[in-house]
C-alpha cells in the first residue's frame, strides 16, 4: 500500500502530480498483455477487501479511489482497433466500493527503446 497526497509527485523524480489524496493497492503482478487475468486478480482483490476498502475511502470525502488497469497497446499496421472488455462483475463490485476504474495503455516499443 502507497499512500499518496494531493499536489504532491505521483512518484519521487516524477513530473505527474496526484490530483487526490489517496491510497495505492497492487491489486495484480500479472504483465501488462495479460487483461483478463489482471480482472480476474482485482475482483478477487475488490471481493476479499470490499468492507474495508469502503471503510476507508468514506473516512475522508477527499480521497478518491481508481482501479487502474495497464496494458500495453496492440495496434500495428495490421490492427486498427483495440478493444478490452471490463466485465459487468468488476465494474458492480467497484462501483459499490465507490471506485472509479481507468485503462492505461503503453506503447510496449517505445518502452523497450528510450
Amino acid at each position: 500500500m502507497q499512500i499518496t497526497t494531493k499536489n504532491e509527485p505521483w512518484y519521487n523524480g516524477s513530473k505527474r502530480i496526484n490530483r487526490f489524496h489517496g491510497l495505492k493497492f497492487n491489486v495484480s503482478d500479472l504483465e501488462f498483455d495479460d487483461i483478463q487475468g489482471q480482472i480476474k486478480d482485482a475482483i478477487s482483490f475488490l471481493t476479499t477487501w470490499e468492507l474495508e476498502l469502503v471503510r476507508l475511502i468514506s473516512l475522508n470525502n477527499t480521497i478518491e479511489g481508481c482501479l487502474d488497469f495497464p496494458l500495453y497497446s496492440r495496434l500495428d499496421e495490421n490492427i486498427i482497433v483495440q478493444n478490452d472488455n471490463l466485465p459487468k462483475e468488476l465494474i458492480t463490485l467497484a462501483g459499490r466500493i465507490g471506485l472509479s476504474i481507468e485503462v492505461s495503455i503503453y506503447n510496449d516499443h517505445a518502452l523497450q527503446n528510450p
